[in-house]
C-alpha cells in the first residue's frame, strides 16, 4: 500500500497510523468475527454516515463537488474510496459516471 507524504510531521504520523490501521484489518489483527463475517469497527472520524444514498454519501464524501471540480488538476488523484468488494467499487464507479454524464 502507498499514501502520499507530505513535508508535515503531523500529517505524515496520521497517514502512517491510518495504513497500520489499515494493514493490520487485512491481517486480521482487528476486528472480531461473527456468524463468518469478520466485524470491524470504523473510527467515527472517517466513518460516512449514511442517508436513503449510501453511495451517494461515499461519492459526496470522497469527491465533494464533484462537478464544479472535475477539471481540478489532480482532484481524482489525490482521492480513494476503500471498498470491501470489487461490486462496490463498481457501484461507486457507476455513480460518479451517471453524475458526470448527466
Amino acid at each position: 500500500m502507498r499514501l502520499q507524504y507530505s513535508n508535515n510531521s503531523v500529517e505524515n504520523e496520521c497517514l502512517n497510523e491510518f495504513a497500520k490501521w489499515i494493514l493490520d484489518i487485512g491481517d486480521g489483527k482487528i476486528g472480531r468475527v461473527e456468524d463468518a463475517e469478520s466485524i470491524v469497527e470504523i473510527p467515527a472520524d472517517i466513518a460516512i454516515h449514511s442517508s436513503d444514498n449510501p453511495i451517494g454519501d461515499i461519492v459526496q464524501a470522497t469527491y465533494p463537488n464533484l462537478l464544479e471540480n472535475m477539471f481540478v488538476p489532480n482532484f481524482f488523484e489525490e482521492r480513494d474510496v476503500l471498498a470491501p468488494t470489487l461490486e462496490v467499487v463498481e457501484k461507486v464507479n457507476d455513480y460518479v459516471l451517471s453524475q458526470i454524464l448527466v
